[in-house]
């Protein structure tokens, strides 16, 4: 399963830049995928036809998970703040190697990448935390299509 979701706000709007999480449950053999729906949140222009779409899937196999966000469909919406995508991905094992989009990521600790998450747009890396199981992976979104190789 693929489940979006944003950091607990006491009201829309209360946070700038949010990111963008992703909390991803793969399965061996068994694809995923998600349609992300966002409009501005405040008005009714989503009746005009001002939102975007995104798909999302997952895919894993015995040596690695594979999860694509594609590039976003547009209609009519351009007020999309900056923003990072933070992926949870459940993981038992430390992984080998993450790419995105073929190029390596960098190891952080889990504070240091989550430092500076709604203001530093450029910063991408993983941090994988053997106690909770959890890799956790941190890259800006730019509105293009990306795609996350992690090896087991």
């Amino acid at each position: 399963a693929i489940l979006p979701m944003m950091p607990v706000m006491p009201y829309i709007g209360a946070m700038k830049n949010t990111p963008m999480i992703l909390e991803v449950f793969p399965v061996l053999n068994r694809p995923s995928s998600f349609e992300l729906y966002e409009d501005d949140g405040e008005t009714n222009n989503y009746k005009k036809g001002k939102f975007i779409k995104t798909n999302i899937e997952s895919k894993t196999t015995s040596s690695e998970i594979k999860i694509t966000i594609h590039k976003p469909e547009n209609f009519n919406f351009d007020d999309l703040e900056k923003r990072n995508y933070w992926l949870k991905i459940h993981l038992v094992n430390k992984p080998k190697k993450v790419l995105l989009n073929d190029k390596n990521l960098k190891k952080f600790s889990q504070s240091k990448l989550a430092e500076n998450l709604n203001t530093a747009f450029s910063e991408a890396g993983y941090f994988h935390d053997k106690h909770l199981n959890l890799l956790y992976i941190r890259f800006g979104d730019d509105k293009g299509e990306k795609i996350v190789l992690i090896n087991k």
